[in-house]
Formats: C-alpha cells, sequence, structure tokens
C-alpha cells in the first residue's frame, strides 16, 4: 500500500525506508541476527551457528509478498519470518537451523 499523498508531507525519505517492507523486514533479521550473537556469547548458541544465522539475516534474499501472505494467516509476523530463516539457514548449514530463535517465545 503506498502513503504517495501524505509521506512526502509527513515523513523524510531515510524514515521511508525504514518503515518499508524491505526496512522492517531488515530490522527483524537484525534482531535474529544480535539474537544468536547474544546468545554464543552467553554459551547457549554454538559461534558456528551465528555465522550461517548472520548469512542468513539479509532482507534481499526473502520474497516480502510470500511472507506478507504468510503474517496474514499466521496473525503475527515472527512465525513466519522464523520459518523463512529456517528454511535458508537449512539450505546451507543444516544443524545452525535448531539455533534460530532460540528461547526467544
Amino acid at each position: 500500500m503506498s502513503n504517495q499523498l501524505f509521506d512526502a508531507y509527513f515523513t523524510a525519505p531515510a524514515m521511508r525506508e525504514v518503515f518499508s517492507d524491505r526496512g522492517r523486514l531488515q530490522g527483524m533479521l537484525d534482531f535474529e541476527a544480535a539474537l544468536a550473537r547474544a546468545e554464543a556469547a552467553a554459551g547457549l548458541v554454538p559461534h558456528s551457528a551465528v555465522a550461517a544465522i548472520e548469512a542468513a539475516c539479509h532482507a534481499e534474499r526473502y520474497d516480502v509478498g510470500a511472507l506478507a501472505n504468510a503474517i496474514a494467516t499466521a496473525g503475527n509476523s515472527a512465525i513466519p519470518l522464523v520459518k523463512a530463516l529456517g528454511k535458508v539457514i537449512a539450505s546451507g548449514v543444516p544443524e545452525a537451523e535448531r539455533y534460530v530463535h532460540l528461547g526467544a517465545t
């Protein structure tokens, strides 16, 4: 959905990017990467899993439309995002998938 009528009046271009679909998705992925790093620092997640999680936390790797549809049916954004993130990680480093979103819910 576009806000062309009022975006130019009520917000700056930099903030439109932050609150765009890709910007919001990247923020959620940044959280997942930070969670993995923090849990590794606390000894809950192996450091080897962190690199795989971080590598998967780039918004351009995800289909925003598919995530939007999944979020609409799930009723929240976390479950579909974690599932999509897990699939990306499992395709490269399957053993790291089990550490995604560990203990966050």
